[in-house]
């Protein structure tokens, strides 16, 4: 994919792009080389039964986060009003006494009042098939009225599941994708990479990889190779959000097991320190497991993260033993 500047016809924009995904297999139990696996993707936190992989939001190139996922609603694709508008430099409030959004930018001012179809750009009446809805106290729009509205050009990545919105701003550096990595690894990380933040040591895209070697004669396999990411953006003042990735690989089976998770609880704490609390699913495609939950503490050394300790939901230390990134320290890439 090339998160980059594009001219898009008057027929793409209306038709094929801003339709929903097709899904094509959505949640599944399947074997792999003999092993037991299910792949979900989660809205969040909640697994989804219409959509193959996690919509993700760039506009020229940078990756959005948002609080609440993306979604689908009657076959249109919905996006964040707040996060996509705001990203776009609009400004954007809310009435909660006429339940009415208004998104203003430059000379236009666009009006959505929730579950109408009518919505207003400049005062003029429009129409829309899916009406704005309330997730999560978010307000989320039908991708196509958000481009409208806001004179924005928007593709949309089937292969990624990945709206991107082009203004006419530069564009940020395309992803910068290890050689090493098989393809899906590298389409999530073309979906959630961060660029790094020179007056932000904690801002960017992260990476360790490492192998662990088990002794216990009862689990699937001895040797295990993991391959671990965090993507962090940030939010608002001492406040960031972190998609971490994880990736597993059995030495047995030889078979690549994926967890990604979002969270919205990381805070600078100082000296360059800061902590992740809880999280929420985004994506599986795994053996069955539990979702691990706790906080954990990092620090950070230039171009060096490392996890100095790690605490599961019920407030108890993780000896360093099993602290890996500790002992294999994250690198910004």
């Amino acid at each position: 994919m090339k998160l980059l500047k594009r001219k898009i016809i008057a027929v793409t924009l209306l038709c094929g792009m801003l339709a929903a995904p097709t899904p094509s297999f959505a949640y599944r139990e399947y074997y792999e080389n003999g092993l037991y696996m299910t792949e979900c993707t989660y809205e969040n936190d909640v697994p989804s039964y219409t959509l193959n992989y996690p919509i993700t939001i760039h506009v020229d190139g940078k990756y959005i986060p948002s609080d609440v996922d993306p979604t689908i609603r009657d076959g249109r694709t919905m996006v964040p009003l707040r996060a996509a508008g705001e990203a776009l430099g609009a400004q954007v409030s809310w009435d909660q006494g006429t339940q009415t959004a208004t998104a203003i930018k430059g000379n236009r001012a666009v009006q959505f009042q929730l579950n109408s179809q009518i919505y207003y750009v400049n005062g003029k009446a429009q129409y829309t098939d899916v009406a704005p809805t309330i997730i999560n106290n978010r307000t989320l729009l039908p991708l196509r009225v958000f481009a409208e509205a806001l004179n924005a050009n928007v593709f949309w990545d089937q292969s990624l599941y990945d709206v991107q919105i082009d203004t006419s701003e530069t564009d940020v550096a395309a992803p910068n994708i290890p050689i090493d990595v098989p393809q899906k690894t590298a389409n999530f990380i073309k979906k959630y990479y961060v660029q790094e933040d020179p007056n932000d040591p904690v801002v960017g895209s992260w990476r360790s990889q490492y192998t662990i070697h088990y002794d216990d004669p009862n689990i699937t396999s001895q040797t295990v190779r993991y391959d671990s990411y965090k993507f962090i953006t940030k939010t608002g003042e001492n406040k960031y959000q972190t998609v971490e990735m994880e990736i597993e690989n059995d030495a047995k089976y030889n078979v690549d097991c994926y967890l990604i998770s979002r969270n919205d609880n990381t805070f600078y704490l100082n000296d360059d320190s800061f902590f992740i609390r809880g999280g929420m699913r985004v994506y599986s495609a795994t053996l069955p497991r539990e979702f691990p939950m706790g906080t954990a503490f990092y620090q950070v050394n230039a171009d060096t993260m490392r996890c100095t300790a790690f605490y599961d939901a019920f407030g108890t230390p993780t000896p360093d033993k099993y602290n890996h990134l500790k002992s294999n320290p994250l690198i910004k890439f």
